[in-house]
């Protein structure tokens, strides 16, 4: 770990940009939004990639989920 090279000033990530590979982004969006989560970026399609979904949880935490068109190296 290392010092930030500026602070952090205002509103914004301040963390990890966490993104989760799943089977189904929008059986997600449904599951976040019924639980109190918010959609900051609806289902958006990243062409050769796959389907990208991001969102809130109930404790603002910021994640993502994606459903890859091929499988990612693990």
């Amino acid at each position: 770990m290392h010092e930030r090279q500026q602070p952090r000033v205002g509103t914004g990530l301040n963390g990890i940009e966490a993104t989760f590979a799943v089977d189904d982004v929008d059986v997600v969006a449904a599951a976040v939004e019924a639980n109190a989560g918010q959609i900051t970026l609806s289902k958006s399609v990243i062409p050769t990639v796959g389907a990208l979904v991001r969102f809130l949880d109930p404790e603002g935490n910021d994640i993502g989920v994606m459903k890859y068109e091929t499988a990612p190296h693990t």
